[in-house]
């Protein structure tokens, strides 16, 4: 259709008039940002693009994580969700029609892979270990069970916690749950212990079995201060986790480690970043050409406690009070200096709950619950002085490809979390 007009005036009119035919029956975009949680993302950039770079549109989430791109041309389309600390997103092949239609579209982006810390904690072989320290994760099971999180004792009624230690989460839980009856003192007392004596070497590992050992002890003791009104529950558990692990890093060959720099003051920096990794050769040629199987030394050491009174005053008030608390300590392995963080692990809980039946019918439950979790992740001192010969009190990251294995725990360390 051709439209010819002989007077200029009529121009602007044509032009506002056209526009307003666009905006009406242009499509619009709306979703919501979240994590893998379903909490809500802000300040994530949301770009939507048709063929040139230039031929985008952006918005970022506000504090809900919604977002609008609105009055978009007919086209197909690529989204780019990016937010700082967690991974791109990105949905190719989306068709707008020009019909006016608003188009959902909720992402839910993952955390980067520079916030996963590597912990080894359990291991099928104690040389073999792939678990990763996750806080969210600690801080859901506190939310299942308290802070006792190492250590089972037995399958106990009164903890409610039967299945989630095998993989079948809580749907509903009662912090402090009174007793029907307060039974006599009991306690009880148990000790584990593990070590490589008797494990078969695994398929990858070079060379003999290093030695490693775990010990777990404990013990639980409760019973009534006052019968029928008052009693008292004590728990305390600690596990010693040492020896060595046994893994594989990319270290510089034969040739590779020996500074040839005409400065002696670069030399010298070089050979002491060289000296981070071991003085073992590759033994893996078939592999790679610089891999190592090695072993290094790792520490963990834990101990948690926990304490319950009950109380009731009569036989339509009842108080219950609970306190856990667990203090873990991890010296990592270091196939190459300074490859793993030392962690501290601090999640402690209190919780009340008061009881009270007006009826057969009626119950008030008043509950306080306090959960806090305090993590801090630092380099090793063998890396912090690494480079202290040479009067240097920091360390640089170095990477060199994917040639030889990094140096340094990475950039985000220390970090505290609580």
């Amino acid at each position: 259709m051709f439209l010819f007009f002989r007077r200029k005036s009529a121009l602007p009119l044509l032009t506002l008039t056209l526009f307003a035919i666009v905006e009406a029956h242009a499509a619009a975009i709306v979703g919501k940002v979240s994590n893998p949680d379903g909490a809500a993302i802000s300040g994530a950039q949301v770009t939507i693009r048709r063929g040139n770079p230039e031929d985008s549109w952006t918005a970022m989430t506000a504090e809900d994580g919604s977002y609008t791109l609105p009055a978009l041309p007919t086209g197909t389309y690529t989204i780019l969700v990016q937010k700082s600390g967690y991974e791109d997103l990105t949905e190719e092949g989306l068709t707008i029609r020009d019909d006016g239609e608003t188009i959902q579209r909720d992402f839910r982006l993952q955390p980067a892979a520079a916030e996963t810390v590597v912990r080894g904690v359990e291991e099928i072989n104690p040389n073999i270990f792939y678990v990763k320290l996750d806080t969210n994760e600690i801080l859901r099971d506190l939310n299942r069970r308290g802070a006792d999180a190492q250590f089972l004792r037995e399958f106990r009624s009164d903890e409610n916690y039967f299945g989630a230690q095998y993989g079948q989460p809580l749907r509903s839980v009662e912090w402090a749950k009174p007793r029907t009856t307060l039974g006599p003192w009991h306690g009880s007392f148990y000790e584990a212990h593990q070590n490589s004596a008797l494990n078969a070497r695994s398929f990858f590992t070079v060379g003999k079995l290093r030695p490693w050992r775990r010990n777990e002890y404990g013990g639980a003791a409760g019973g009534p201060l006052r019968s029928e009104r008052l009693a008292f529950d004590f728990a305390w558990s600690q596990t010693r986790d040492n020896g060595y692990i046994n893994g594989n890093a990319l270290v510089p060959l034969a040739e590779e480690r020996i500074p040839r720099a005409a400065d002696p003051a670069t030399n010298a920096l070089i050979a002491r970043l060289l000296k981070a990794f071991p003085d073992e050769l590759p033994n893996l040629p078939d592999v790679s050409l610089r891999q190592l199987n090695t072993n290094a030394i790792r520490d963990i050491r834990s101990t948690a406690l926990s304490t319950r009174f009950d109380f009731r005053p009569n036989d339509s008030h009842q108080l219950v009070l609970e306190q856990r608390f667990l203090d873990s300590t991890e010296e990592p392995f270091e196939f190459v200096v300074g490859q793993n963080p030392v962690t501290f692990l601090q999640p402690q809980s209190l919780h009340f709950t008061y009881t009270h039946p007006f009826s057969p019918q009626t119950l008030l439950r008043l509950s306080h619950n306090f959960d806090r979790l305090s993590v801090f992740l630092d380099a090793t001192e063998a890396y912090k002085n690494l480079l202290a010969p040479l009067g240097r009190t920091v360390v640089p990251e170095v990477s060199f490809g994917h040639e030889l294995t990094r140096l340094g725990p990475g950039p985000s360390y220390p970090r505290r979390r609580v």
